[in-house]
């Protein structure tokens, strides 16, 4: 009996099942609305990302 070598299974595999082979089309993504929470931490983090700078600007003014 002859052997089958792997490319040709993978071939054969490939002929038998084309549609789980085959790529699934691109859905784009929906943008959600940003709520208010997710707004409210931006808020918060922006002010903190302020803060941070000044005490940054104040440490290198000492030296």
């Amino acid at each position: 009996m002859k052997k089958i070598c792997f490319p040709a299974r993978l071939a054969a595999l490939a002929m038998l099942l084309p549609g789980q082979l085959a790529a699934a089309t691109f859905e784009r993504p929906i943008p959600q609305p940003q709520t208010d929470a997710a707004e409210a931490w931006y808020f918060v983090a922006s002010l903190v990302l302020v803060v941070a700078l000044a005490m940054v600007q104040v440490m290198v003014n000492r030296r």
